[in-house]
């Protein structure tokens, strides 16, 4: 059964130290993990019968791993195990292809995140430039105009606060 494997340090970049929660990842993966190069193993494929007892008992025939890459910076690794006589030439090949375009749509999937984040974090500095220019009129004396923030801002709780201040004064 396919598993996802994750293993951040600290900083929140994959990592090959050994703590625990690297410690339970297969040896392959914390291989490619240390050297960012694909990582393989492979036993030989002995007699038939040998290889259906040792698939019988769950034993690993062979696996591969291969770091997803994108400019010299590592965003995971893609594990394969297969229980059978194992993993050729070519299915290697493909797989090392399919793990450069997964990691393009992880680093698609990151850039549209990130992207994401910069407006969301624009229009709240909007929002508290408009509100500290209102905060401005109040501290002037403009006690007619209200203190708003748009629909559904971070803001309207403060907004709500200084504008109940604002009605506050101008009663008095």
């Amino acid at each position: 059964d396919p598993k996802l494997l994750a293993a951040r340090d600290s900083r929140g970049h994959l990592s090959a130290d050994e703590d625990e929660s690297l410690a339970s990842l297969p040896p392959r993966v914390r291989e490619v993990l240390s050297t960012h190069r694909a990582a393989v193993a492979k036993r030989p494929s002995g007699d038939a019968l040998g290889v259906r007892v040792a698939a019988d008992v769950g034993e690993r025939l062979s696996e591969l791993a291969v770091p997803l890459m994108v400019r010299d910076q590592l965003l995971g690794v893609l594990y394969l195990q297969d229980s059978a006589v194992g993993l050729g030439r070519s299915e290697r090949v493909l797989v090392q292809g399919l793990s450069r375009q997964i990691a393009l749509l992880l680093l698609s999937a990151r850039t549209t995140s990130l992207e994401q984040q910069t407006q969301d974090a624009q229009r709240l500095l909007d929002e508290q430039q408009g509100l500290l220019q209102q905060v401005g009129r109040l501290a002037r004396g403009d006690l007619e105009s209200p203190i708003v923030v748009p629909s559904g801002s971070q803001l309207t709780t403060v907004a709500g606060l200084l504008d109940g201040m604002r009605r506050d004064l101008a009663a008095k």
